[in-house]
């Protein structure tokens, strides 16, 4: 099994939610190092079994939907009434869509509906999250010491850029410009650490403004 630089970024972020668990405790990131454990393992395993024929498709169409519920939990968490209701109404959608995915489609095949509406969802919560904090005047100063804007700028970026890449996934297919997924590779892999390091400023930010943020 080869140790990757998603593996690192992914270890650094559980490390770090580990390290500062007293700080989160009690706060609403206290799902953080369950969470980042879960994603560990689920790469490790993918890794582990890569050669293995669609064993990678099998793992990711039932871990995808599980990761997805949980960045739109953290949004329904850190939202205010708009964000409440829509992430509550996405949640249950994606849930659907999943159940829906698996019974009318193989599991050796990926579910990329799923994938592409799970990143649908939480780009719209992070545009209705940063509308709900402008919506009061006196918090635009504090704002980049709101811990979750970090983490959600993070979310927002990531889900950008991989859903830009899987909507046009038939047409790099069709004409073979991927076809060795190194284009993926290098849009994924910068994207992940740009993810997993916005968890960790996220973390340090709600550790020094703890008081602001409570």
């Amino acid at each position: 099994m080869t140790i990757t630089q998603n593996h690192i970024v992914e270890f650094s972020a559980l490390a770090a939610s580990v390290i500062f668990w007293k700080d989160i405790r009690k706060s609403k990131l206290r799902w953080l190092p369950y969470f980042l454990l879960f994603i560990l393992t689920v790469e490790l395993i993918g890794n582990y079994y890569r050669k293995v024929p669609y064993a990678n498709t099998r793992l990711y169409n039932f871990t995808i939907p599980v990761e997805y519920l949980f960045y739109i939990f953290l949004f329904w968490l850190h939202g205010r009434k708009h964000l409440k209701i829509f992430a509550r109404y996405a949640a249950i959608l994606l849930a659907a869509g999943t159940v829906f995915y698996f019974i009318v489609l193989p599991l050796s095949t990926l579910h990329t509906v799923v994938l592409l509406g799970g990143q649908v969802f939480v780009i719209i919560c992070f545009c209705i999250y940063i509308y709900e904090q402008f919506q009061n005047s006196e918090e635009e100063e504090y704002l980049l010491k709101n811990y979750f804007f970090w983490l959600a700028a993070g979310l927002f970026l990531f889900n950008l850029g991989d859903f830009s890449y899987f909507l046009m996934l038939p047409v790099i297919t069709n004409n073979g410009w991927d076809k060795t997924d190194q284009l993926f590779g290098a849009i994924n892999h910068s994207l992940l650490l740009l993810l997993y390091l916005s968890f960790i400023v996220s973390i340090l930010i709600y550790r020094k403004y703890k008081r602001t943020n409570a």
